[in-house]
């Protein structure tokens, strides 16, 4: 076994580099962005990576996320999650999990709703996103 060490990996294409085993067979990919952010917007942007800003909608609980360098299609994936605090403070407060979930996929952004039982959208304290594909 071969182990690689080394500073940058860089595609030969546009696209993202993809991981192959021996056979050339696509074991995985790179997520194309990600965020860590702050629904309610006292801390806003913690990190990421391919994200400009996001921005909330009318209402609590909805988010639209804009990418620095836009998706080639709409057919990528985002997979988030987070939950509610009650405080910033650490001790009994750490709140419940919320349902999230992407809708109206563009190549420059997509809208995110976080709601609370199914129903009620809440903003949230932790909200991460990561997308796959779209390149």
């Amino acid at each position: 076994m071969s182990t690689l060490i080394t500073q940058t990996v860089q595609s030969s294409t546009s696209a993202a580099p993809v991981f192959k085993n021996s056979s050339g067979t696509e074991k995985g990919q790179l997520a194309t962005a990600w965020i860590n952010f702050d629904g309610r917007f006292s801390d806003g942007i913690r990190d990421d990576f391919n994200i400009s800003s996001i921005t909330e909608l009318s209402g609590n609980g909805k988010y639209t996320v804009t990418f620095d360098n836009a998706m080639a299609n709409t057919n990528y994936c985002v997979v988030s999650s987070g939950h509610y605090i009650k405080d910033d403070s650490q001790s009994g407060n750490e709140g419940n999990a919320r349902e999230m979930g992407a809708y109206i996929l563009t190549t420059t952004n997509f809208k995110l709703v976080v709601t609370y039982n199914g129903s009620t959208t809440q903003d949230a304290a932790n909200i991460f996103c990561a997308v796959f594909g779209g390149n």
